[in-house]
């Protein structure tokens, strides 16, 4: 099968490697001149395993109110009249309690562990 993978940053090669072994016939393309100039470029490519907080934790809605009216903020929510954006942010203040987020931390230390784990495979 042939398959294109758009974005050449960390996640797109990695994709393309493992549909490579897998058989497919795989094209990878990106709209910068050169990989690694997108979302990318900031994290250098790192797998933090040990960074491990989930972004809705319960000091979250707190931040947010105060991020609303900054351009720099790192969680940024732009309020408009929709019904799936006010579900999604229904369901991401669901995810602040106490209790959802040890799990939350747990489930992104698992990921980042195999992540890891497979990178030096």
């Amino acid at each position: 099968m042939k398959v294109t993978v758009l974005g050449a940053g960390v996640v797109g090669p990695a994709q393309a490697w493992f549909l490579r072994q897998a058989g497919h016939d795989v094209t990878v393309i990106d709209r910068q001149p050169t990989t690694g100039l997108g979302t990318s470029f900031a994290n250098g490519g790192h797998i933090s395993v040990s960074h491990a907080e989930p972004w809705a934790n319960p000091s979250a809605p707190l931040k947010v109110l105060k991020w609303l009216a900054r351009s720099d903020a790192p969680l940024r929510f732009r309020l408009r009249a929709d019904w799936h954006q006010w579900r999604w942010y229904q369901q991401f203040l669901r995810e602040c309690t106490p209790a959802r987020t040890r799990r939350n931390i747990i489930q992104i230390v698992n990921l980042g562990l195999y992540s890891h784990a497979t990178l030096k495979a």
